[in-house]
């Protein structure tokens, strides 16, 4: 596992602070050593990096070593950081190319005189050879080898830059332009949804041009509202709607841009969002008229910048309306508001109102490339989470794109996951999505994150940052999977159901501290799930336990035995396109629920009938301590057999 530890100390040596070269084509190219960092790797290769500051080279480089022998860190290599504003780190390897392999010997006599380390040639590349750099006369990879080339005895060099490559999962040709979904890890959420058209975000703003191109094959809800006129149509009132949509429901169709949640049904609620006399009155109307036309997700990204200059003005009529779109939308489950902090943060700490007035609203600030709060961005107490918000590709009136800034277009970013995050589970609370969002957002910049116990119910959090840089693959795979570890269950029944999975064990997830789930003596548990439940090493069931599982209309009933035996691994059996097929262990007995099982017969290992049970069901504890063999027969006519054993 890769672990990033901080050092507080120096800097290696001063020489880090000029600049450096490498050899490509032969050629020397110069390059910036960055004069704040190094990269630690520690002697069983883990990688450790921490920022530094510069000192005269053997004070620091005693300051480093102390500091790492305080830690207990055994290092075997310190690398650069090449670059200032975007940086990249250097590997502990690199690479040779020898002119023939003839010269294998010269390669071998050198890594021995520079006490590196051969790691052998380079899968199908020719003349190729790995060598890393671990306790070695010349401690980094850059100057080990510029020396290797230096020599003169090897064709070519490659010093093993440690790249941030980013995939680019969609065909939209400027997606690699989109610096934001890499960041929040949306190829990896696309790989679990791009939304359900059933889920539906409602954008309070100036209008959607619906006849641009990146909204053609866009599910589009057939209502529409127009706050000032009170009509069910889609009024286009200015730019900014348009901008904002895209960056939630952009297709994925070969065009420039790519949106978050391209597959969910975007509703447009339409203001001008310029100062009228019943601004508040008109929104509040079409804030209302879309939790009543189904809206589960609300995107406001706009504010009244007043509480930065006067005393904070409020509105009862639209408070009103989005506490009942919290409280009441979703037949009671609340609807995600999400609203932008305000682009107001120059001279002062303030959040826009109305997002600063109560908690039960997501406030979105914005961060850059660079991972650091834009300097626009709104910030303070209510500050809950942070998205990218600067130079985002955009959608525009007229079937036309634009690059902008805000935290207009951070705010959006969070509406999208939210919608993904219910496209997975629609079960899921508004307070669910907000608390799953929130607890694992990633920690960025060097803010120091402080955890206010009551006041930050998600973790750390700073004023400037909330509590991170949001995460649309972690959020959805917490929304999709109900993740149990470090648990007990104690006596009486508790049923946990509503999710896709249902994942118990020692570790999990990260998210939570690592233990076991236990299930006490007396303890009656039922874990029910719509595609699959897991149970990993460190699930235990005490004599006198029993655990239900549900897996859509089949249920297993797996009793508990006086040992405590950590299941097996759940890689087999694996799921296949007919059924939702999931192996559950306890205590040594193994069973199979599908939701196409038509009937289950048990028979001894010799062959003997002991009896056939209708559909999925099964209770282990009337059967004698042996082995067994379970014979399902499935809807489509198979026939599906296991061997288990039961250890009373």
């Amino acid at each position: 596992m890769r672990k990033v530890i901080t050092l507080i100390c120096c800097i290696l040596a001063a020489r880090l602070s000029f600049a450096g070269y490498y050899y490509y084509q032969g050629e020397r190219v110069p390059i910036v050593i960055n004069p704040d960092s190094v990269v630690v790797y520690k002697a069983n290769a883990s990688l450790a990096s921490g920022n530094f500051e510069t000192q005269p080279s053997m004070e620091a480089k005693n300051k480093i070593n102390d500091v790492l022998s305080q830690n207990n860190i055994v290092v075997s290599s310190i690398e650069y950081v090449i670059g200032d504003s975007i940086t990249r780190k250097m590997s502990n390897c690199f690479y040779v190319k020898l002119h023939h392999y003839s010269d294998t010997t010269i390669l071998k006599n050198i890594v021995e005189q520079t006490r590196t380390h051969l790691l052998g040639e380079v899968p199908h590349m020719d003349r190729w050879y790995k060598i890393k750099v671990a306790n070695s006369t010349i401690n980094n990879s850059l100057e080990m080898s510029n020396y290797f080339y230096e020599t003169g005895y090897f064709e070519d060099i490659d010093p093993g830059f440690a790249f941030e490559f980013t995939p680019n999962c969609v065909s939209d040709s400027e997606f690699a332009s989109q610096w934001a979904l890499p960041a929040i890890h949306a190829c990896d959420a696309w790989q679990q949804t791009t939304g359900n058209p059933e889920t539906v975000v409602a954008i309070v703003d100036q209008g959607i041009d619906t006849s641009h191109r990146e909204f053609a094959n866009t599910m589009f809800s057939e209502y529409a509202y127009d706050c000032c006129a009170d009509r069910e149509v889609d009024t286009i009132q200015g730019d900014h709607g348009t901008m904002v949509a895209g960056v939630i429901a952009a297709s994925h169709n070969d065009e420039l841009i790519a949106g978050l949640a391209p597959d969910v049904t975007i509703m447009s609620v339409s203001h001008p969002l310029s100062p009228r006399y019943t601004s508040g009155q008109e929104l509040a109307s079409g804030i209302s008229w879309a939790v009543e036309h189904g809206a589960d997700v609300i995107n406001c990204s706009w504010g009244d910048r007043a509480g930065f200059y006067y005393v904070c003005l409020h509105s009862a009529l639209l408070e009103e309306a989005l506490l009942n779109a919290v409280t009441e939308g979703r037949e009671g489950k609340g609807c995600v508001v999400v609203f932008a902090s305000g682009n107001a943060a120059e001279n002062r700490m303030v959040v826009d109102y109305p997002a600063c007035f109560t908690p039960e609203l997501l406030v979105v600030g914005s961060i850059n490339a660079q991972e650091k709060k834009s300097t626009f961005s709104g910030y303070g107490s209510t500050l809950d989470v942070v998205a990218p918000g600067e130079d985002i590709y955009l959608t525009m009136y007229g079937d036309s794109y634009i690059i902008d800034s805000g935290t207009s277009f951070a705010a959006p970013h969070v509406s999208a996951i939210a919608s993904l995050m219910l496209s997975v589970n629609p079960t899921l609370t508004r307070k669910e999505v907000v608390d799953i969002i929130e607890s694992t957002a990633q920690k960025v910049g060097d803010y120091d994150y402080i955890d206010y116990g009551f006041a930050s119910p998600n973790g750390s959090r700073h004023i400037r940052v909330g509590y991170g840089l949001v995460d649309a693959y972690a959020a959805v795979s917490v929304a999709k999977t109900k993740y149990i570890q470090n648990h007990a269950y104690q006596s009486g029944s508790i049923t946990v159901e509503n999710y896709p999975e249902i994942i118990a064990g020692y570790a999990v997830t990260d998210n939570k501290p690592y233990g076991n789930v236990i299930l006490e003596a007396g303890s009656d548990v039922t874990y029910s799930a719509t595609e699959q439940v897991v149970l990993k090493p460190g699930f235990h069931a005490k004599a006198g336990s029993n655990l239900h599982i549900k897996i859509e209309d089949a249920i297993a009933n797996i009793a508990a035995s006086p040992q405590q035996v950590a299941p097996r691994s759940s890689s087999a059996p694996t799921d296949d396109a007919d059924s939702t097929i999931k192996e559950l262990a306890n205590n040594g007995l193994e069973t199979v629920t599908s939701n196409i099982i038509v009937s289950t017969s048990i028979y001894t290992i010799s062959g003997q009938l002991i009896q056939t049970i209708i559909g999925g069901q099964h209770n282990a504890t009337d059967l004698p301590n042996g082995m067994y063999i379970l014979q399902h027969r499935m809807s489509d006519g198979s026939v599906r057999s296991e061997k288990i054993a039961n250890n009373k």
